[in-house]
């Protein structure tokens, strides 16, 4: 059964025998609530979509440097791909990320045309990639309040190369507010998509400042020192409680990964 049809199907009928108002001249009980069913209905609606607010979710439009490896001496906040950077804490840290080609035989989730790697033998300080729009020539990181009370779903599609599990720490970081963490996503051996969600509090009575940003970051884990080998097809986020798969061919999705929004 299509989707607004199961909706549709289990709203209660009008009340027959209610009036639009009351004795008051305000809306009867009856019709309030026949009219805020529908009007839930509509809105869960509405929230089925595959939109990613994370830009170039899969990695599909390259940065100036191409397909250029980066390593820990590239230095830090260096551009991996179109919207994503990477912050290399320092330290020890002994890593290589790659933009690749999709070839016939690693066949894209997504319909994007790259994917990245990433192989580390040390992570002994902080190291991840984050997330923001550098489309209009200067950084512009999704506004916090867009995010306001919400809870949302990040999913990454990928494939450990490896025997062993590693891990990435997702996090959502407000300057004003501090870091909002959810739970690690344990990356398995093989190819699977793995999901997390995180809540972002009420800012409403928080002053955020000159920038009230958001960025979301990814960090790479080590499990017992294992190296890591891990192919990322797509890093999406989404606003709700439910995972969808990245979907290239849905306008809302071209558009993001063009850079057009």
């Amino acid at each position: 059964m299509p989707i607004i049809e199961s909706i549709l199907s289990n709203l209660p009928n009008l009340p027959s025998n209610s009036k639009m108002v009351n004795d008051n001249g305000k809306i009867s009980f009856d019709r309030e609530k026949y009219d805020n069913s529908i009007y839930d209905a509509l809105s869960s609606l509405t929230n089925r979509y595959f939109e990613s607010f994370l830009y170039n979710p899969d990695f599909n439009i390259l940065g100036a440097g191409g397909y250029t490896p980066i390593t820990q001496a590239s230095g830090s906040d260096i551009e991996v791909v179109s919207n994503w950077y990477l912050i290399n804490d320092g330290g020890f840290n002994n890593f290589t990320v790659t933009p690749k080609a999709y070839t016939s035989v690693n066949k894209s989730p997504s319909g994007s045309l790259n994917y990245l790697n990433i192989a580390a033998n040390v992570i002994d300080e902080p190291l991840y990639i984050y997330n923001l729009n550098y489309s209009t020539g200067v950084q512009q990181f999704n506004s916090a309040s867009k995010y306001n009370d919400q809870l949302l779903t990040i999913s990454i599609a990928y494939r450990n190369n490896t025997e062993k599990v590693c891990a990435v720490a997702v996090e959502a970081f407000i300057s004003t507010v501090g870091k909002v963490d959810c739970p690690v996503i344990y990356l398995e051996p093989s190819r699977l998509i793995m999901a997390t969600q995180l809540k972002i509090p009420d800012l409403r009575d928080i002053d955020l400042g000159p920038s009230p940003n958001v960025q979301f970051r990814f960090y790479l884990q080590q499990e017992n020192a294992e190296p890591i080998d891990v192919d990322l097809f797509y890093i999406k986020g989404e606003i709700g409680d439910t995972p969808t798969a990245l979907q290239f061919d849905h306008i809302i999705e071209q558009l993001r990964c063009q850079n057009l929004t």
